[in-house]
């Protein structure tokens, strides 16, 4: 090598080349596209000495695409670049900030994660490791991302008092730096952001009832809660309640004392609503109670928007005291065993029932209305009928029922027959018979009434239609006893019917003429003869009778069954004009 020999790479000089020696020489390559060149050295003598494809350019990187094109300006998103000539050990910056976690995949794709930026467009550069670069201009954006939007999870507490200064725990997420808090309308004092996940504050004064909890973060985002915090009235105070007890009907009416009774208020009886609540005064309530089962219970009241005032097993539920309306039926005999059906209210299982004081038997409880039991045996007149509950209360219906003697009953009448002109003397049998009873048979009176007993009695009768009739004893209470064809008024024999038939033709012959005549006394006559005797009313008793019966008279032959039977009525008749 000469002095002043030249260097081109390609045909393009080489700048500043310096002789060394004889055998070294050195320059500055210039400019020249990428690939393989020779290298020729010329002396000044114009001897050339080429070196085919002595040096290769190397291309430098290329950037073509960016994706995404746009990220945060707090940066963190994941880029992927592509384009030339990436070099292992290659970097990137965006806007003059070098990104992150560079990699490269191939001499065509890098990967690296954005730096924060301020928010606008930059350029995006990449850099080998021989300092060589490639540029996009303006090829990503950094824009400011939407922070989340804040949650609300809980508030604790759920309430408070009117007056504020409750201090209130709010839970979430996305709380920022900033955030306000609002309940209802009302900005909650002294916020204070504990983390991103809860805020506490100081609520101020707010008018009853539930308010709305409202949290914003500086980005205008906000949030509420389901569950509002509510502004609770003061407590009212309960002291005392009068009456103390009342029916399981409900109905009673209970006066709440005590005090702070605000407009608005509830009250319970244990856990049921009153039926009506009036408030009277901020001191003073009327609750209406409900029906409920027997037994103790409490009594709540309630101003709106606050907690229950209670007073423990303070009102008590009872039975009401049963009531009596009405007996079916309302008599009965002395002797009792009427079936009777009381009618009412309150009736409880296990009730007794006396009628005149006295227990009536079998008692049935039909419902809380009806109840059934058997009269006891009395003495005559109205007498209380009395129900009582188990609990000792009672009802009273005065002179509810009436004990009166019972009817009369005819079993039978001695003799059954007589005749029907009257007359006849006759005892009757049976039950019930009272002083001062009359008899009827065959609807006519009988005459000379005797009361022998409450069993028999004695009459003689009037004179009756022939035929089987009815006997009726009647009571001087109007209680009557029948015995229906108890006796039988028999056609009577006549005199007449007698003498013609019987003692003219058969008698004459033996006792003379005389016996064919009224006014003869037949029995005073046969006596006389001693021949027998006549017993007016009684065929039985009269021997001239019984002759003829079985007979003994006439001594001519017994007399025909026809003309023994007209001597038998006419005596039974009472031998008329004998």
């Amino acid at each position: 090598f000469l002095t002043g020999a030249t260097v081109s790479l390609g045909g393009s000089n080489c700048v500043g080349v310096s002789v060394i020696s004889a055998v070294k020489a050195t320059c500055a390559t210039s400019a020249h596209v990428a690939g393989a060149v020779t290298v020729t050295l010329t002396n000044t003598d114009l001897n050339a000495a080429p070196l085919a494809q002595g040096f290769t350019y190397l291309g430098g990187p290329t950037v073509s695409a960016i994706s995404p094109l746009q990220g945060s300006t707090a940066g963190g998103t994941v880029l992927t670049i592509s384009g030339t000539g990436f070099l292992t050990g290659a970097t990137a910056t965006f806007g003059g900030t070098t990104c992150t976690s560079p990699s490269v995949t191939s001499a065509t794709a890098f990967s690296c994660t954005t730096p924060a930026h301020a928010a606008g467009a930059v350029d995006v550069k990449v850099t080998n490791l021989d300092t060589q670069a490639g540029t996009k201009t303006a090829a990503f954006t950094y824009i400011v991302a939407a922070l989340p939007a804040p949650t609300v999870s809980s508030i604790s507490p759920l309430s408070g008092p009117l007056a504020g200064g409750t201090a209130l725990t709010i839970n979430g997420a996305n709380f920022t730096a900033g955030i306000t808090v609002k309940i209802g309308n009302i900005a909650c004092a002294g916020v204070t952001l504990v983390s991103a996940a809860k805020v506490t504050c100081t609520t101020a004064a707010g008018p009853a009832g539930p308010a709305s909890v409202l949290v914003t973060n500086p980005d205008n985002q906000s949030a509420t809660i389901s569950t509002p915090f509510t502004y609770l009235n003061s407590p009212a105070v309960l002291t005392s309640i009068s009456p103390i007890t009342g029916s399981t009907a409900g109905g009673t009416q209970i006066i709440l004392t005590g005090s702070n009774f605000l407009g608005g208020a509830s009250a319970s009886v244990d856990t049921t609503a009153c039926t009506t609540l009036n408030i009277v005064s901020a001191t003073q309530a009327v609750c209406t109670a409900p029906a409920h089962a027997v037994g103790p219970v409490s009594i709540s009241f309630t101003n709106p928007y606050s907690t229950a005032a209670t007073l423990a097993n303070a009102f008590t539920y009872a039975s009401p005291a049963p009531t009596l309306s009405a007996v079916t039926p309302n008599t009965g005999v002395i002797t009792g065993g009427q079936s009777i059906t009381l009618t009412g209210s309150g009736f409880l299982t296990g009730m007794t029932i006396t009628v005149g004081g006295a227990a009536c038997t079998t008692p049935s409880l039909l419902s809380s209305t009806n109840a059934t039991c058997v009269t006891p045996a009395h003495a005559l007149g109205a007498v209380d009928v009395v129900v009582k509950n188990t609990d000792l209360k009672t009802a009273t219906l005065a002179a509810g029922f009436t004990y009166g003697n019972p009817a009369p009953t005819v079993a039978s009448i001695t003799p059954t027959s007589g005749p029907n002109t009257g007359g006849t003397a006759v005892t009757i049998a049976g039950t019930g018979f009272l002083s001062g009873a009359t008899v009827a048979i065959g609807g006519a009176s009988c005459g000379s009434v005797t009361l022998v007993s409450d069993t028999s009695v004695k009459c003689t009768t009037s004179a009756g239609t022939a035929g089987a009739v009815s006997v009726v004893v009647m009571n001087t209470d109007g209680k009557s006893g029948m015995l229906a064809n108890g006796f039988t008024y028999v056609a009577s024999a006549t005199w007449t019917s007698v003498s013609a038939t019987v003692f003219v033709p058969k008698c004459v012959g033996c006792h003379g003429p005389n016996l064919a005549y009224k006014n003869v006394d037949l029995s005073t006559y046969a006596k006389a003869l001693a021949t027998g005797s006549i017993k007016a009313g009684s065929p039985s008793a009269s021997s001239t009778y019984t002759t003829m019966n079985n007979g003994s008279m006439p001594t001519a032959g017994k007399l025909p069954a026809n003309m023994i039977k007209l001597v038998n009525d006419w005596i039974a008749a009472g031998a008329l004009n004998n």
